[in-house]
């Protein structure tokens, strides 16, 4: 607190160490003193930083009608800062008001069209209230103003696979569009026939195709890589899926959905050394990137004291999804 306070006096206005401050007094359960902090910085640097910190202070406490106020002055001042309108959808979601979650996702993707992250949420709100047609709907305005997503592509994947037991063929307009996406980060190429939903060992042969194609148009992709260490996972091939998982971690360490699946083979499978390893190095290389890992990360209240605690959070939900 001393060093911060005389770096205030040199730099008054600067949003790090206003926000340093405020992770301060937050990881030492401060809540009052970093709310206090946060009121000062929102009139002495009043960043988009700022504000979004002050509505995840009172998000966190669980003052949802603090967290609304503070998001619509928010937002009142940053309308293309789109994780703003991301916080409010989940904000309205978490206080049961549907409608109200609805109405601020199409108002931030008008605003935001081109913010992938915020088609992805508006998507996933749908899918998790049970509106699948309206959440196709939503991915195929998303493609029509993103293109060129290979995110957006992964997502339409993942909705097809979350359905279930229909298939469903993809028409000419569709497959066209995922031809000009590509592999890119999704490291699942165009394919010309429908997803498969009630026959596993068609489901694991198409999936061992995509993966073959993918790699082949992302060898270094560390999803692609980590994808392909659960598919030998799944199959048993424990080495196999250690070496990939391996190469997927090495390729980027910031990667903590890696971290996590590796971590969980080693619980069904390895020894306290090789659980002891790769609890170590994932807390060495400290990651803060992932899907399931940035989720775990903005969950409401979530608290951890370090990367390997957090690891831990990311493989129970893992398991809780099976």
């Amino acid at each position: 607190r001393v060093i911060l306070g005389e770096a205030f006096k040199i730099n008054p206005d600067n949003e790090e160490i206003w926000l340093a401050a405020v992770k301060l007094e937050n990881d030492n359960a401060e809540t009052q003193r970093a709310r206090t902090l946060l009121e000062k910085a929102r009139v002495q640097a009043g960043t988009e930083r700022v504000w979004m910190k002050s509505v995840m202070l009172e998000r966190d406490a669980g003052d949802h009608d603090a967290a609304m106020r503070l998001l619509r002055e928010a937002l009142a001042k940053y309308p293309k800062f789109d994780k703003l309108w991301m916080m409010l959808v989940q904000v309205n979601k978490a206080a049961g008001r549907p409608d109200e979650a609805r109405r601020a996702y199409e108002e931030g993707t008008a605003l935001n069209p081109t913010s992938i992250n915020l088609w992805i949420v508006a998507v996933r709100f749908e899918r998790e209230e049970g509106q699948v047609t309206k959440a196709r709907s939503m991915l195929e305005k998303a493609r029509l103003k993103n293109s060129k997503s290979p995110e957006l592509w992964l997502e339409a994947v993942r909705l097809e696979n979350s359905t279930g037991g229909s298939a469903r063929e993809l028409d000419g307009e569709q497959e066209a569009r995922v031809d000009t996406v590509g592999a890119g980060a999704a490291g699942v190429p165009a394919q010309r026939h429908p997803v498969v939903g009630g026959d596993p060992d068609g489901a694991r042969q198409q999936r061992k195709a995509k993966s073959v194609d993918a790699i082949k148009h992302c060898e270094n992709n560390p999803f692609v890589i980590c994808t392909v260490a659960r598919l030998f996972h799944s199959d048993r091939k424990l080495e196999k899926a250690r070496t990939w998982f391996n190469r997927a971690v090495t390729l980027n360490p910031d990667f903590g959905d890696a971290w996590a699946y590796w971590y969980k083979l080693e619980l069904q499978h390895g020894t306290d050394e090789t659980r002891a390893e790769v609890l170590k190095r994932c807390g060495d290389a400290n990651p803060r990137h992932g899907e399931l890992w940035q989720r775990l990360c903005k969950t409401p209240g979530a608290k951890y004291a370090d990367a390997k605690e957090k690891m831990l959070a990311v493989v129970r939900m893992v398991q809780e999804q099976l």
